[in-house]
C-alpha cells in the first residue's frame, strides 16, 4: 500500500453543523476522515480525545457539557504517521434549566 500524504488526508467535522444549537444533554459528534487510521477531537481547545469508527465515520460521544459557544476540531491521522487537522466548527449549546 503507498503512504497517504496529507493532500489525500482530510478531516471534516460533520455534525455538529456551523452554527448548529444543540439542545440534547448528550451528542454524539460524527467526523469524516478519509484515509485516518484513527481520529481525535478537541473541544474548545481541550487535549485530543480519542474518537471510535463506525459504519464509515469517525464518532465522539459527548456529555457533561455546559451551556453557551463551543468549538471542536478533528485531527485525522494516517497509516504512514502525519496528521492533517479540520478547521475548527463553532456551535453553541442551550439547555433546558433542569438539564444544567
Amino acid at each position: 500500500m503507498a503512504a497517504t500524504t496529507l493532500t489525500e488526508a482530510r478531516a471534516t467535522v460533520d455534525y455538529p453543523q456551523a452554527d448548529e444549537v444543540v439542545t440534547s444533554p448528550d451528542y454524539t459528534i460524527r467526523i469524516g476522515a478519509i484515509e485516518a487510521t484513527h481520529v481525535e477531537v478537541s473541544i474548545d481547545e481541550t487535549p485530543w480525545q480519542p474518537c471510535r469508527f463506525s459504519a464509515g465515520y469517525w464518532w465522539y460521544d459527548w456529555s457533561g457539557y455546559l451551556p453557551g459557544k463551543h468549538q471542536v476540531m478533528a485531527q485525522a491521522h494516517t497509516e504512514d504517521g502525519q496528521s492533517v487537522a479540520s478547521r475548527p466548527r463553532q456551535f453553541t449549546v442551550t439547555l433546558a434549566p433542569s438539564e444544567n
